[in-house]
């Protein structure tokens, strides 16, 4: 057999392990989830292994520990020496828990070559249990878990074909979902996944991209602000279940010729004059316009606040200490109504102090003045940053959605604030 048809066989064999087809049914909806990368990865299990091709048992390996690789094919080494290679195979443990670096994940498990990519196979239920242990923890509310078990079950549905051209469906990262198996997974985890078992969150028939955040600070951020792309259900507005959550104020500072160094790797200019923020109504900034004395250089605020560092910047709602507003006469397109002579918008209160903690406050401008900016000087030697809430603040706010189960409101009410105008059922209703 020459070597191209040699590789076409070994492409559709593996085709044939990533493209399972996807049932309706939640306890069999299989996901696949990137879990490491590398050229070969360690598993270990307490009663052995099986390998299966095309989903059936071929072969068992009683070693504990072994080494599996992908060469032409899985390869399975252990003490004994290596078996293999098999296409179209998986490997997993015979009790369903296989130990991978310090974690204990159920299924079965393949490697794509071409990625390095360890992928783990599993129930999306079982799946759903670590999302909701990981991404929120059992010290949350039990209405505010079943929420995060309804958006976490939508949001891998609706994100299943995110990574297939790789080789799998999900990351187990935050540019996914975090997914550590079965750690931190308990009897109050399982209950509020049980309880919401098959449901999902619907928009128009069609289950939702139902992303979230920690927490959004009192102010939720539109999916077409943050990522350009616009929802229905993914909108700007008030949230008052956010605005005093835990961790919700931060500050963060640094000195001006710091500042101006990681401004420079994007705007390819030094010393800068100013800065100003644009913001838009609900006080989330927008853009960030960096002054020099030849014009501005614009930056998106999610550009900015990686550049300074997602966990240093934790939000877009944020404002400068020091900073005076001042009027540009923009208008947002939710800017109050069209016979209205004011609106009122929202701003962050300078007073970044743990005796007097960041406070969300309403002004009343003109129609015509509804974008309010901030602008400070570069006579400044340090900056400091500060803001309420942490993450993208698109959609549900997990530390406001506890909130909300603490006054007594249910899951479903909490899905309907977070993403208004969606339906939660199952996925073939």
């Amino acid at each position: 057999m020459n070597k191209i048809n040699y590789l076409l066989i070994a492409l559709l064999c593996l085709l044939c392990v990533i493209n399972t087809p996807i049932n309706a049914e939640s306890d069999e909806l299989i996901i696949k989830v990137k879990i490491g990368s590398g050229s070969e990865f360690n598993l270990k299990s307490e009663t052995g292994f099986e390998v299966c091709v095309n989903g059936s048992e071929i072969m068992s390996i009683n070693a504990k520990d072994v080494v599996i690789t992908n060469n032409n094919g899985l390869m399975v080494k252990t003490g004994a020496g290596f078996f293999g290679p098999y296409q179209n195979a998986t490997i997993k443990s015979t009790n369903n828990a296989t130990h991978y670096n310090n974690h204990i994940y159920n299924g079965s498990f393949y490697i794509v070559n071409e990625k390095n990519a360890l992928v783990n196979a599993v129930n999306l239920e079982n799946y759903i249990y670590s999302v909701v242990a990981s991404e929120m923890g059992s010290s949350f509310e039990p209405e505010a878990l079943k929420a995060q078990a309804v958006a976490a079950r939508s949001y891998a549905y609706s994100n299943m074909n995110k990574f297939i051209q790789e080789g799998f469906n999900l990351s187990n990262d935050i540019y996914s979902q975090i997914y550590d198996g079965s750690k931190n997974v308990n009897s109050k985890i399982k209950a509020a996944v049980d309880a919401t078992k098959g449901l999902y969150a619907k928009y128009a028939g069609q289950v939702i991209n139902a992303t979230y955040s920690s927490s959004n600070g009192g102010v939720i951020a539109s999916s077409d602000d943050v990522w350009g792309n616009s929802y229905p259900y993914l909108i700007a507005k008030f949230d008052p279940f956010s605005m005093n959550t835990p961790n919700v104020n931060w500050s963060y500072e640094l000195s001006k010729d710091n500042l101006d160094s990681l401004i420079a790797t994007i705007t390819n200019k030094k010393n800068f004059n100013s800065i100003e923020l644009v913001k838009n109504n609900l006080g989330r900034v927008e853009t960030v316009n960096v002054v020099y004395a030849d014009g501005k250089s614009e930056i998106s605020s999610n550009k900015f606040r990686s550049l300074l560092g997602s966990t240093n910047l934790k939000s877009t709602l944020f404002d400068i200490k020091g900073s005076t507003n001042k009027n540009l006469n923009l208008v947002f397109s939710n800017g109050g109504g069209k016979n209205e002579e004011a609106v009122d918008i929202i701003v962050l209160d300078d007073k970044p102090t743990t005796v007097n903690p960041i406070q969300l406050k309403l002004e009343n401008v003109k129609k015509n003045d509804a974008a309010i900016v901030s602008s400070i000087s570069a006579a400044n030697s340090t900056f400091t940053f500060y803001g309420k809430g942490f993450g993208h603040g698109v959609g549900l706010s997990q530390y406001g959605a506890n909130e909300m189960a603490k006054k007594g409101m249910d899951f479903l009410s909490i899905i309907d604030f977070y993403f208004p105008g969606t339906e939660v059922e199952g996925l073939n209703d």
